[in-house]
């Protein structure tokens, strides 16, 4: 029996007529033929060349690889609230206010994939990572991990993560988010959201915060999300949506390749191209990073 296509993993050809990729990754979109207002058009061209590195004045490296924007919610003594820049349950973007606290963000998920970070509680420096939350830098399995479950009541120094991709709805911007935590619950609602809507690009989320207080009286901030179903995307925003996420999931291969050639390096005691592992299966992680 044929596999079902999965509507969150392979969307749909016939609605990327405007989109052309490479094996290299990069994008061909007819804005052109987009029905999007000219500023929309304008924000999309300009992302599309910061993805490509082919932005006027910006000198990239041959293996260059676009950086979204983090956003991340404000909590008591976040930087930008000791600094007086934000307020705590603001959303800001590289120290600056996205979202007021009466503000909901509409954004379109691009893609997601889980990882691991383990950080030093006291210096904040990262001690372990891992891009596919299966195996470390140095290719230990992380279920095995004791830095990852909790003891007693000492919650485990290594944590899991839904990294989120989001086009800004004015199309300007890509937003990485982590949800991680407290906030994980609505990390797993961005993705079911885009399940019931049958596929990448064809839902808009509203991105918000709710207060909550802990067993010890401590009130603190977590992310809050909805699907926005009274305004669904647009056919155009879908196309352009679904562009990104073929090139997102192709930068994602190159990530995941380069995890894997450290993993090699480190079994074998010397080094490994990261290009020598970039077309060959790493243990199935790509397939579950394709929305």
């Amino acid at each position: 029996m044929a596999k079902k296509k999965d509507p969150v993993t392979e969307p749909p050809a016939e609605e990327s007529v405007a989109l052309t990729t490479t094996k290299e990754g990069s994008i061909s979109l007819d804005t052109a033929s987009l029905d999007i207002p000219e500023a929309t058009r304008e924000n999309i061209e300009m992302l599309l060349g910061m993805l490509s590195g082919e932005t006027e004045g910006l000198e990239v490296e041959e293996d260059y690889i676009y950086r979204p924007t983090d956003i991340y919610l404000v909590q008591a003594m976040t930087k930008e609230e000791r600094r007086g820049d934000a307020k705590n349950g603001e959303i800001v973007a590289n120290s600056e206010v996205v979202a007021k606290l009466t503000e909901e963000l509409r954004l379109f998920p691009v893609m997601a994939w889980v990882q691991r970070t383990h950080l030093n509680f006291d210096t904040s420096e990262v001690v372990c990572s891992s891009a596919d939350a299966k195996y470390s830098r140095e290719g230990d399995l992380c279920e095995r991990c004791p830095d990852g479950r909790w003891v007693a009541r000492t919650p485990p120094s290594c944590t899991q993560q839904r990294a989120v991709l989001f086009l800004a709805e004015d199309m300007s911007e890509i937003y990485r988010v982590y949800f991680q935590k407290s906030s994980a619950k609505a990390g797993t609602k961005v993705i079911d959201s885009i399940r019931r809507a049958r596929g990448i690009g064809k839902c808009a989320i509203l991105l918000g915060r709710s207060q909550e207080q802990n067993k010890r009286g401590e009130k603190y901030f977590q992310y809050k999300v909805r699907r926005d179903a009274e305004n669904p995307p647009s056919p155009a925003e879908v196309t352009i949506v679904q562009a990104l996420n073929k090139k997102f999931a192709y930068d994602r291969k190159k990530i995941l390749a380069m995890a894997e050639a450290r993993r090699h390096e480190f079994a074998a005691g010397g080094p490994v191209s990261p290009q020598g592992v970039l077309d060959v299966e790493t243990r199935g992680e790509v397939d579950d990073v394709s929305m």
